[in-house]
């Protein structure tokens, strides 16, 4: 599907015109991040806060509801959605809420207006061709002012539908193999990169802030990463990088201090050698500032979902993911999700690994002490299910398991050389017992048979057997 082409001289006059970076993006039907890209190519100024953030300090309201929200892209979206339902209810927060208190408190239930209000801005939401999930964010942001303040329009499970996801949308499991495949056409960083998360379980963000320091302890081929704190969860948590990251990371740095990593612009590449402890271990060129920075998670998405295309694995053109509302099933959580799926089925201990994951401990886990020795030994006997090394996983195994098989066989060679010695020995006794014995049997032999002989003895010994049996009977 051909890619859409924004024509710059119309931004340019939408920009003179007064427009801002949204209403242009509206007007013309391209993403707000296009229009911004185009802002900067044209070299036009970016503009004083945004439309959304001057609009924010004019209602103390807004500010309050969204104070907690530590991100500042958190609040603008959550704003942004606020003013585009005033815009089209044409009200202010404030009339808003005057609105919700008539509404709610001099009404009775069958006469209240605004669920009925709600409903007609979700219908007409579907109308304009937005997603389930847009919609869904949209109302629960709306919903979120409202219960803020104290009024509950409608209840949540009455007013938004959660879509199913997509099956197209699932992640899959990266075996070591498709993984030893996808490294094989990455460049050093990526490379680097994106075996740091497979083998590591962190997220794309906190590879991305991996700096020069984090990576300084090496055991056993091992990099022990510093403890950290995964934002999502809060939650203390250690993990560890396996050798085939490492190498790949040694490999990067390499190239990255070779004062050639860009070879058409020297100055860049100068820039780019490692000159602090406190350097992130991956970056990327911001061609706009003339500078080296931490990589965008957009483009950590974007080049694994290149790359998954460049292998065949994804036949939807890149432009067609957005249009048709769907998400690349080779994206870098599925190396998080690979790493965790691997180990567990591999019965690596679950709290092991629920721990290096970061993931916040079960109800009944709260007490569940970890020590980081027991997760080092539990990760370096793992290690070798998540190498894409051919066959390192059973090579490995194999190894082990001739080695007992072998310390076994030599201690039965032993056992069996020692009983053989004890025969022979007894083999040689017997063989003395018997040239002793025999003079006696043939005396004994003979003396039977002269007994036997004699008709007395032989009716005598008769006798005394029938008396015997008769005895006993």
């Amino acid at each position: 599907m051909p890619k859409k082409v924004t024509d710059r001289d119309r931004v340019k006059a939408l920009v003179k015109e007064g427009k801002n970076t949204g209403e242009i993006a509206d007007i013309l039907g391209a993403h707000r991040r296009t229009i911004s890209k185009i802002r900067r190519e044209l070299k036009i100024p970016a503009e004083e806060g945004s439309a959304v953030e001057r609009w924010m300090d004019e209602h103390i309201k807004v500010k309050a509801w969204l104070a907690k929200l530590k991100e500042r892209h958190g609040r603008l979206q959550y704003a942004g959605v606020l003013k585009r339902y005033c815009e089209w209810r044409e009200k202010s927060p404030e009339e808003l809420l005057e609105e919700a208190w008539e509404d709610t408190q001099q009404r009775k239930p069958h006469e209240r207006t605004l669920p009925d209000i709600l409903l007609t801005y979700k219908i007409e939401q579907e109308q304009k061709g937005k997603s389930q999930n847009t919609i869904a964010y949209n109302l629960s942001a709306i919903r979120s002012f409202y219960e803020k303040n104290g009024y509950v329009i409608l209840r949540r499970k009455d007013l938004i539908e959660r879509p199913r996801p997509k099956d197209e949308n699932g992640k899959v499991v990266i075996y070591p193999e498709k993984m030893r495949e996808l490294a094989s056409i990455m460049i050093p960083m990526d490379k680097a990169l994106y075996l740091t998360m497979y083998q590591s379980g962190l997220s794309a963000k906190e590879a991305l802030n991996l700096r020069i320091l984090d990576i300084q302890t090496v055991e056993d081929g091992i990099i022990r990463l510093p403890e950290r704190t995964r934002a999502k969860t809060g939650v203390p948590f250690r993990t560890f990088i396996g050798n085939d990251a490492r190498e790949a990371i040694e490999a990067w740095l390499q190239k990255r201090n070779s004062g050639n990593l860009v070879p058409k612009n020297k100055q860049a590449s100068e820039d780019a050698v490692v000159k602090s402890d406190e350097d992130f271990l991956f970056i990327g060129y911001d061609k706009r500032r003339g500078r080296w920075g931490r990589i965008s998670m957009t483009s950590v998405d974007k080049r694994m979902r290149d790359y998954s295309q460049q292998l065949g694995w994804l036949k939807i053109e890149d432009g067609e993911f957005r249009d048709r509302g769907l998400r690349s099933r080779y994206r870098p959580h599925a190396l998080r999700m690979s790493f965790s799926t691997i180990l567990k089925n591999k019965n690596v201990p679950a709290l092991h690994v629920e721990h290096m994951m970061g993931h916040a401990p079960a109800y009944n886990g709260a007490y569940d002490i970890v020590t980081e020795n027991a997760l080092f030994e539990t990760y370096k006997q793992a290690e070798k299910h998540l190498s894409i090394k051919p066959g390192a996983s059973k090579e490995l195994k194999t190894i082990e398991e001739l080695k007992k098989d072998l310390e076994g066989k030599t201690t039965t060679i032993a056992e069996l050389e020692e009983r053989l010695e004890i025969l022979e020995k007894e083999k040689e006794e017997m063989k003395g017992r018997e040239a002793d014995i025999a003079p006696f049997d043939d005396k004994m032999t003979r003396l039977l048979e002269r007994l036997i002989a004699n008709p007395e003895i032989k009716d005598f010994i008769k006798k005394e057997l029938r008396e015997t049996k008769d005895e006993k009977h």
